[in-house]
């Protein structure tokens, strides 16, 4: 739902896209907005994080690991939370 729409869909959404009727259990899991905009940035470095450490290391060129890497958080699966994490990074400035 939020990689869909970004950070500011409405939490009424975001509750209804989670089977909740309101969005006071969204509410009360993230205690805020601003706590369910970080709950995503760190999912989102969660999930480079994971990408990054899922590169075979052994054998390998540095340029050939960063090639690996890039090709990992670059994906086309991966932009929704790429997209994210600016847009959340620029809320908070």
């Amino acid at each position: 739902m939020i990689a869909e729409h970004g950070i500011e869909v409405p939490l009424r959404d975001v509750a209804a896209a989670a089977g909740q009727r309101n969005n006071s259990a969204v509410q009360y899991h993230f205690g805020s907005r601003e706590g369910l905009v970080a709950a995503v940035v760190a999912h989102v470095e969660a999930a480079q994080r994971a990408a990054m450490t899922a590169t075979p290391l052994a054998g390998a060129t540095a340029v050939e690991v960063m090639r690996s890497v890039w090709a990992r958080v670059s994906a086309e699966e991966m932009r929704p939370l790429v997209r994210l994490f600016f847009e959340a990074v620029a809320c908070a400035g």
